[in-house]
C-alpha cells in the first residue's frame, strides 16, 4: 500500500473515496509524500512507543485524542476488550453472555449505528431536513 501511494503519488480517503495527491501543490491541511511515509513509520512502532509518541502528540495513529483509559484499555488482552464493548453495546446481560463466547474462542465484533457516527453537521442537517 505505501509503495503505491508513493509511486502513484495518491492516496484515497478512507471515509469518502476521492483520490488526493500527495505530491506538489496539495490541498490546505492535506497530507503530502512526508506525511504518508511518517504515518506508515508510526503505525509499525511497538506499542511501548507507541504510547509515548501517541501521549506526547495527544492523538492516536488515527488521529483519535488519546486519553489515560484509552491507553490502558490498548493493553489488555483482546477478549477482555471485546467483553467490555459488548456490555457496552448490548447491555450488561447480553454483554455478558457474548463476552463468554469471546473468552471460549468465537468471534465477537461489535459495530456503532449509522446514527451515533454521524457527524455534528449531519445530525444538524439531519435535523433541519426535518423541521421543514
Amino acid at each position: 500500500m505505501l509503495a503505491a501511494r508513493v509511486v502513484s503519488g495518491e492516496t484515497k480517503s478512507s471515509g469518502s473515496g476521492k483520490l488526493y495527491t500527495i505530491r506538489g501543490n496539495t490541498r490546505f491541511g492535506g497530507r503530502d509524500t512526508a506525511d504518508v511515509l511518517a504515518s506508515f513509520a508510526r503505525s509499525k512502532l511497538s506499542p511501548m512507543f507507541s504510547t509515548a509518541i501517541d501521549t506526547a502528540t495527544g492523538t492516536d495513529v488515527i488521529g483519535q485524542p488519546v486519553t489515560f483509559t484509552s491507553e490502558i484499555f490498548g493493553y489488555a488482552p483482546l477478549a477482555l476488550q471485546d467483553v467490555y464493548e459488548a456490555i457496552v453495546s448490548q447491555g450488561l446481560p447480553a454483554g455478558t453472555a457474548l463476552g463468554l463466547t469471546a473468552i471460549m474462542g468465537g468471534g465477537l465484533q461489535t459495530y456503532e449505528s449509522r446514527a451515533k457516527k454521524a457527524s455534528p453537521w449531519q445530525a444538524a442537517k439531519r435535523k433541519t431536513r426535518s423541521t421543514r
